[in-house]
């Protein structure tokens, strides 16, 4: 398949996105850039998502060892749907966000937009929310760094009355 083989194919990746509101950046794209999405998804997930797993060494309760790894292509297992999930919603997040444009309108200083306050020193996640969300619920270990509430996110609201 190239570089990298996909956590999931095309026609799964259709399939769920047949099912999707806001799809429209998926379905505007061509099928190279769909599988380039998906592609660039995995390598994404591959580099900031540690798995683990306690598997039983022996009769007893305290023979149990932790297994951590990534997914990475070479697995005998299958790859889990939520899994598959979180490659299609992270290829949708790197096909709608241009992440220049966001650096460079929160480093112009953008102070307001509908009463919400930006930090000049916000960087965009590389990890999109619904991505880390279906991660975390399959046990992940997410790096900080990726997204979500870590150090480099600060949102402040305030209320326009």
């Amino acid at each position: 398949m190239g570089y990298t083989t996909p956590y999931c194919d095309l026609e799964w990746a259709e399939q769920y996105f047949s099912e999707r509101s806001n799809s429209d950046n998926w379905n505007d794209a061509t099928d190279e850039e769909k599988q380039a999405g998906l592609c660039t998804a995995t390598r994404d997930i591959f580099h900031h998502a540690m798995f683990s797993e306690l598997v039983q060494t022996g009769e007893t309760e305290s023979e149990v060892v932790q297994f951590r790894y990534k997914y990475d292509g070479t697995e005998t297992r299958e790859i889990p749907n939520p899994l598959k999930e979180a490659c299609c919603e992270q290829a949708i997040y790197k096909m709608t966000l241009n992440r220049l444009d966001a650096l460079d309108a929160t480093r112009q200083g953008l102070s307001s937009a509908k009463g919400v306050v930006f930090d000049k020193e916000a960087i965009p996640n590389i990890l999109s929310d619904e991505c880390i969300d279906l991660l975390n619920e399959m046990g992940a270990e997410v790096d900080p760094g990726a997204g979500g509430p870590g150090p480099n996110v600060q949102r402040i609201e305030r209320i326009e009355r």
